[in-house]
């Protein structure tokens, strides 16, 4: 009960740490790993301005979740919120943009699910996340010939950016005239409805929160690289105690008089270096709270109590994301009202991680906090948490997995539908699919220097309400992770 009330709480005692900002000093972090970041030239970045604004609101530092958050999705220079970042011309290529294979394989599973709650004539799809739209249109190829499937979906996609609404109406294929004149340019607004494929297929519409979409059909969720995208915030065991990490944007409040984080003196004691400080000019580094933090007591109780006891006693590093954490038990909330299922395929594992979060740009790792707003900011989802939050949530639901994306892929017969598809291409489209196949399910081959191949990188981890069976690719008793 203790634990759950803590859990309850975080989002308010986050909330609550950065107000608490404002009355507390910051030093720097031990060198344990971690070093005071002094930035470079041009370190502002397309959201600098709205993070130096935050800041001098609260002292002068942000928690890295807020950091996090104002980095991808504020509306002045959020990196997600303008432009289109996958593929070869981004900064990172996702499963679906890999090979088609990806996303028609998540449909089959889908339809595989569909007739295991015995074919209702109305099934709601939502897919949080939809990156350009590409899963949900291969899913809608790859299982069109399953009678009935097409006219049950009612889908709705949860996307905050205007420039990935207007790519994922496009991928759908849905009509122009569904959107009122001049809308194209600003997006599609919310609760708007087209039809995909051409004015053939289900109906699609959009929404910027899951608690907008409607409830009181059966549903299937989908999240693919959605939960590690989400703000995490990072703590670190000092003589102290466990105090946050925060990062420093100067330590100057807007009228520019001194903040908390410069009094300290300079460099690595004091926790900022010589130069003069402006709210809005200075390049951002990372420092610790001196003691905790109300995020700190919240969320880091919450966290070891999920550990073997002795990852509880040797832990120095934790990384926890309340968002993640609602997601699922929102998730899991209407999976226990609706019968229903849920995919999450993301890179992460079971157990407690450290610090993971890194950022990407032009395909390589970058310093995370290297003009904010232009690189990807991501984190390893931690299944051993979001596990609570199954519980948490108080619903009769089943957790399967997480099993390896290649043990998902393979069991759906991605090896098969490689074969058929070879069949009368070109040798350059077998290449490419080839290359592709190998990409989804290698053990060892990355697209990006230092990374584990997304065949064992990525998890699949299903949930479903309870007196389903066990979903395709997923045992009862089968943990990869």
């Amino acid at each position: 009960m203790a634990a759950a009330a803590a859990m309850a709480a975080a989002a308010r005692a986050a909330r609550a740490a950065l107000r608490e900002t404002a009355r507390r000093a910051w030093v720097a972090p031990p060198a344990a790993g971690r070093r005071a970041f002094a930035g470079a030239a041009g370190s502002a970045g397309p959201a600098g301005a709205a993070l130096a604004a935050a800041a001098s609101l609260r002292g002068g530092s942000l928690s890295v979740a807020d950091f996090m958050r104002l980095a991808l999705t504020s509306p002045e220079g959020g990196y997600y919120m303008g432009r289109d970042v996958f593929g070869r011309g981004g900064d990172f290529t996702t499963s679906p943009e890999i090979s088609q294979m990806f996303g028609e394989l998540v449909g089959i599973w889908h339809a595989a699910q569909w007739l295991a709650m015995g074919a209702p004539p109305c099934v709601r799809v939502v897919e949080l996340g939809p990156g350009r739209g590409t899963l949900m249109a291969d899913f809608l190829r790859g299982t069109s010939h399953i009678p009935g499937f097409h006219s049950a979906l009612d889908i709705h996609l949860v996307e905050v950016s205007p420039a990935l609404r207007r790519l994922q109406f496009s991928a759908l294929g849905c009509r122009p005239d569904a959107l009122e004149k001049g809308s194209a340019e600003a997006g599609v607004p919310d609760g708007r409805e087209c039809a995909a494929l051409g004015g053939a297929g289900p109906p699609v519409r959009w929404h910027t929160e899951l608690d907008d979409v409607p409830e009181g059909l059966p549903v299937m969720f989908v999240m693919h690289e959605f939960l590690d995208a989400l703000p995490v915030h990072q703590f670190q065991r000092t003589e102290e105690g466990w105090c946050e990490v925060l990062v420093d944007f100067g330590g100057k409040s807007g009228d520019g008089a001194p903040g908390p984080a410069a009094e300290g003196g300079g460099g690595e004691n004091g926790g900022r270096d010589g130069a003069a400080a402006t709210s809005g000019g200075d390049a951002p580094r990372m420092v610790l709270s001196r003691g905790g933090t109300p995020a700190a007591r919240a969320l880091v109780p919450t966290r070891l109590a999920c550990m073997p006891h002795g990852a509880r006693q040797s832990a120095r590093l934790l990384e926890v994301s309340p968002a993640a954490f609602g997601v699922v038990k929102d998730v899991c909330g209407r999976l226990g009202r609706s019968p229903g299922t849920a995919l999450i395929i993301d890179y992460g594992k079971a157990g407690g991680m450290g610090h993971s979060l890194r950022a990407i740009r032009g395909h390589r790792f970058v310093d995370v906090l290297d003009r904010p707003g232009s690189a990807d900011l991501t984190a390893h989802v931690d299944f051993e948490f979001l596990e609570r939050a199954v519980g948490q949530s108080g619903a009769s639901v089943r957790s399967w997995g997480p099993v390896t994306q290649r043990h998902f892929l393979k069991s759906l017969g991605i090896d098969a539908r490689l074969e058929q598809l070879s069949r009368g291409s070109s040798d350059t489209q077998r290449q490419a699919l080839e290359e592709g196949y190998v990409r989804l399910v290698s053990e060892e081959a990355s697209g990006v220097p230092g990374v584990p191949g997304m065949g064992i990188a990525y998890k699949a981890w299903a949930l479903t309400s309870d007196g389903l069976a066990a979903p395709p690719a997923f045992v009862e008793a089968e943990d990869e992770a």
